[in-house]
């Protein structure tokens, strides 16, 4: 029988390859970082899976193989390699949501004067707008 870990190749998944990937010199954009923060944490919650869930979900999830092509390069039914995919979501959907919930925490937040300052000049520019048509 092939190992979860022969399939994954060593002690467990290394998701540093996409750091070596990524070109240090490319300019940074929030929109960019805020992919590499939830790529950051989709990435630790799927490290913390247990292993027969993770292989699972790493197979089926991120390689794209299909639930019969996992319980063969598995050697195990697939019947298990649909409850593993379903345990594995689960787990990854609790963990997820604690963490996204503190980082969305600070999002959004309201800036009180600043907006009402910026509210008013917005205001009175639509205003002078109005008066000279």
């Amino acid at each position: 029988m092939t190992s979860d870990q022969e399939i994954l190749g060593g002690e467990g998944i290394s998701f540093a390859y996409r750091e070596n990937m990524t070109n240090s010199d490319a300019v940074h954009s929030p929109e960019v970082d805020a992919r590499r923060q939830i790529a950051n944490l989709l990435e630790a919650a799927i490290a913390k899976l247990p292993e027969r869930f993770r292989v699972v979900f790493v197979l089926c999830e991120v390689e794209g193989l299909s639930v019969e092509e996992t319980a063969e390069a598995l050697q195990i039914p697939r019947e298990i390699v649909k409850a593993r995919l379903v345990r594995a979501r689960r787990k990854l959907q609790q963990e997820l949501d604690s963490n996204l919930r503190n980082a969305l925490a600070g999002t959004f937040t309201f800036a009180g004067s600043d907006c009402d300052a910026l509210t008013e000049r917005v205001l009175a520019a639509f205003t002078a707008n109005e008066r000279k048509l």
